[in-house]
């Protein structure tokens, strides 16, 4: 199933300083987001297959999208996180 796109939204942050000192080169980061048509809007369903395909889909397409706002190959985008830990204290 083709996600049926309402909006796209790319924005790039670049950010020059950080805590009073100068970034060279600056930091670049990009977003990406999409509004879409949901397949199971004003009903029930129990099979959810449909968002799944399109969610493929849509990771896909934003990730382009952010290469492209950025002006760099896939292949130079780093990306970082933190990871929540689910151990209780």
């Amino acid at each position: 199933m083709a996600a049926k796109i309402r909006k796209l939204i790319v924005e790039v942050d670049e950010t020059r300083i950080e805590g009073g000192k100068a970034i060279d080169p600056p930091t670049r980061k990009a977003l990406a987001m999409a509004v879409i048509e949901n397949p199971y809007a004003g009903r029930y369903a129990e099979n959810l297959d449909e968002l799944i395909a399109i969610g493929e889909e849509l990771g896909e397409l934003l990730g382009e999208k952010c290469v492209q706002a950025l002006g760099i190959a896939p292949a130079a985008a780093q990306s970082y996180g933190k990871r929540r830990s689910s151990a209780k204290p």
